[in-house]
């Protein structure tokens, strides 16, 4: 059977409430950050657990039992989001009413998706999974009475044709980010390993989480005089949409030319980049300021500048030969990336909800073909590495007093020529993720309607390395297989 034939199939839906009654106010308000970005875009991820015996890995009613106790802790994410008809403010209302488990059946063999690489008998692919990975997560409806319908968090278990189990999870963005995310799935693991089925005493994780929102204050308490006051203070980066403008209508056009230009003959294609240890630093090498001792720079941004240049070159070279001599990536492009800011304002490790800053960067087309890599890795550090107090909680209550939420507008366009540069890899992916067993594999799982241009940083479990997946359109990735100055060897 090949990978195209495979088919993932949903048999048995479960709802799972809180453990104990529920106690916290309904409705749920969530904080300024909760406000920004798009209502319905989930965070997913897959996590694959396989065994050499044929034990039941991850038995639903295990796993039931364990959910239901983790909404104790997470109880506001039993309700269904709300979205305000005049504002757009956007709460959690409906507490209590459950989030879904599926259960799930894959009729192929895990191995079945396995690739050989130069360091092992084996790797996984994100992309070689079905749907991208989007088989193994539960469905999504991204519409406006989808999103407020259906619970903000799911869990799918899909069991392959072998013994080998995929937990596939996913979380309303507007509820959390990726730190909330993986914290959430850690706590759900530690719950797990600690429960006995034939024991109902209640687990206590050690670490609970802090569910109090950021500036969620700001969304209670305001004020007319301080709303006035937050108003007239415009924050960096951001701006306000004409009261004619349809914001998600804008958004899906820039998304749909993203994603389906020339969707046919030239499609977006997602691929693994693998980093090993000695590769990032040898590419950190020559990210570094020849002229500045003191210069450091992440591996983060050392890849992010460096995939950034290489695929602006692909691009340019792309338009060259096409005689496209109009094209817009002759004069700019723009990197767009997010940073956390909880270790940077000391909140409590555990603050749930949306808790990043979006700098956004945009170079001149032909400094960013021309200028050396350090050069480029030193504009992105000064945006990563400094997040301002004063300024995120000035967009904290600007966003706030807004009357229309909807017509918040981030100036960062998804274009061919736009970049998206995301990191994972200070996150626990793997760490603190095990079962009954450690995790063979993880991964976030991109929509399958990818956008040109996006790569999330992942940690390796193996090496300690670094994965990029990464989409991109057809006809970049072939110029880059050709590019040995993409290939980083270490």
């Amino acid at each position: 059977m090949t990978r195209s034939d495979t088919k993932v199939s949903i048999t048995t839906t479960h709802v799972v409430h809180s453990q104990h009654p529920i106690s916290i106010q309904d409705p749920f308000i969530l904080g300024p950050f909760d406000q920004l970005g798009h209502f319905s875009t989930p965070i997913s991820v897959v996590w694959i657990y396989e065994s050499s015996s044929s034990i039941d890995l991850v038995p639903v009613k295990r796993l039931h039992k364990a959910i239901s106790r983790l909404l104790d802790y997470y109880p506001h994410l039993t309700g269904r989001l709300y979205i305000d008809p005049d504002t757009e403010t956007r709460s959690i209302t409906r507490i209590g009413t459950g989030i879904l488990l599926f259960e799930a059946f894959c009729d192929t063999p895990l191995r079945s998706f396995a690739r050989k690489s130069p360091t092992s008998n084996r790797e996984f692919s994100i992309f070689d999974f079905p749907g991208f990975g989007n088989a193994l997560v539960a469905p999504w409806d991204m519409s406006l009475e989808g999103a407020q319908r259906d619970p903000v968090f799911t869990i799918q278990r899909t069991k392959f044709a072998c013994s080998s189990v995929a937990i596939g999870m996913r979380l309303s963005h507007v509820v959390g980010g990726a730190g909330t995310f993986l914290g959430l799935y850690q706590d759900l693991a530690e719950i797990y390993r600690a429960s006995d089925p034939l024991i109902e005493d209640p687990i206590e994780l050690a670490s609970p989480p802090c569910l109090t929102p950021f500036m969620v204050d700001q969304m209670l308490y305001m004020d007319a005089e301080e709303q006035n006051r937050a108003l007239a203070e415009l924050p960096s980066g951001y701006s306000v949409r004409d009261n004619n403008t349809d914001i998600n209508a804008d958004t899906r056009s820039e998304i749909k030319a993203n994603t389906q230009t020339n969707s046919e003959t030239n499609p977006i294609v997602g691929r693994s980049l693998r980093f090993s240890p000695s590769a990032i630093a040898a590419l950190k090498g020559q990210a570094v300021d020849p002229g500045n001792k003191d210069a450091r720079v992440s591996g983060f941004t050392a890849l992010t500048a460096h995939l950034w240049q290489r695929i602006h070159l692909a691009r340019l070279a792309l338009a060259k030969n096409c005689s496209i001599e109009n094209s817009p990536v002759f004069s700019n492009s723009t990197l767009g990336t997010s940073v956390n800011f909880v270790p940077h304002f000391g909140l409590p490790e555990r603050t749930i909800g949306n808790t990043v800053v979006t700098p956004v960067i945009s170079l001149d087309s032909t400094k960013l073909a021309e200028a050396p890599l350090w050069e480029i890795a030193t504009i992105i550090s000064g945006i990563v590495r400094h997040v301002s107090v004063d300024e995120t909680h000035k967009l904290g209550r600007w966003v706030a007093a807004q009357p229309k939420k909807s017509h918040i507008s981030l100036n960062f366009a998804v274009t061919p020529t736009s970049f998206i540069s995301t990191g994972w890899h200070r996150f626990p992916l793997y760490s603190g993720a095990e079962f009954d067993v450690p995790p063979t594999f993880a991964s976030p799982v991109f929509m399958e309607s990818m956008l040109d241009g996006m790569v999330n940083f992942l940690p390796r479990a193996r090496d300690g390395g670094l994965e990029a997946i990464c989409s991109l359109k057809s006809s970049m990735w072939e110029y880059l297989d050709k590019d040995e100055g993409f290939i980083i060897e270490g």
